[in-house]
């Protein structure tokens, strides 16, 4: 996720220094800037449930972080099995116009339902909403539904939030009603 040419990385979890997360430190040999950019353009990716924040700790490429455009970040219900596909497959296997989503999949299944969810999250996608173009596709044998979220935030806020999403969406699609518990 963040190899980056010329540059080496490494995630810390240093809780004195970051009170609510982890340190991503990185060493340069070459021009700083483009490193600085390509890191700071992750900021907005879901990892683990969770935005990514990232800032850089030079105050002077605060502006890069500014011009940095917003990942599409998409819901994705009805995936297969986390062990039953690898995740790098299922990543392939949405690839759509030479993107390839970077996918974060929720472990357990939706509450009181048989379906497991992720997000899908898009760096600089060619064209907007592309990844809604997976929408219904069958994948490793199951009908996938794709939402974009405008308000990714607000969503992973609370992951009852995310659950009660999950349901709307299952619930409005008669191939995935049957997998929801309406007790």
């Amino acid at each position: 996720m963040f190899r980056i040419p010329g540059a080496t990385t490494e995630l810390r979890i240093d809780h004195k220094r970051w009170s609510d997360g982890i340190g991503l430190i990185v060493k340069t040999n070459s021009t700083p800037g483009p490193v600085v950019w390509r890191i700071v353009s992750r900021s907005g990716l879901v990892l683990d449930g969770r935005i990514l924040t990232i800032e850089p700790a030079d105050p002077k490429w605060m502006y890069l972080k500014r011009r940095a455009p917003s990942p599409e970040i998409y819901l994705v219900l009805n995936l297969p099995p986390p062990g039953r596909v690898k995740t790098n497959s299922l990543s392939r296997e949405l690839e759509i116009d030479d993107v390839w989503p970077f996918v974060d999949r929720g472990a357990p299944p939706v509450p009181g339902t048989r379906l497991y969810y992720g997000f899908l999250t898009v760096e600089r996608p060619r064209r907007p909403n592309v990844m809604l173009l997976r929408d219904g596709a069958v994948v490793y044998g199951y009908k996938i539904r794709v939402v974009r979220i405008d308000n990714p935030v607000a969503l992973v806020d609370r992951i009852e939030n995310v659950f009660d999403k999950c349901k709307e969406i299952a619930l409005a699609d008669p191939d995935l009603r049957h997998l929801v518990s309406t007790r």
